[in-house]
């Protein structure tokens, strides 16, 4: 049995061909990364993205460039998860 990390389970199908089609995925993908989420995703067939990190971690949230996108964090807790 072995153990698998969660950026080995995140996989998507789709993401290229939506990247293609919609360059912006890209960009604000590569903005999660520079803000330290390095496990990130696109949903199904977008256009929701969602990156993962441990407390401490990430950075300030994306710069005035990806405003016009809604941000949410989450965080688990004992029942359920508390979004800030």
């Amino acid at each position: 049995q072995s153990t698998r990390r969660v950026r080995d389970l995140l996989h998507n199908d789709l993401q290229s061909v939506a990247e293609s089609l919609h360059p912006e995925i890209s960009e604000v993908l590569s903005e999660m990364d520079r803000s330290g989420l390095r496990d990130k995703l696109m949903t199904g067939s977008g256009p929701t993205v969602f990156g993962l990190a441990q407390p401490g971690e990430i950075g300030q949230t994306p710069t005035e460039r990806f405003e016009k996108w809604t941000k949410i964090v989450a965080r688990p807790s004992n029942h359920g998860i508390i979004i800030d």
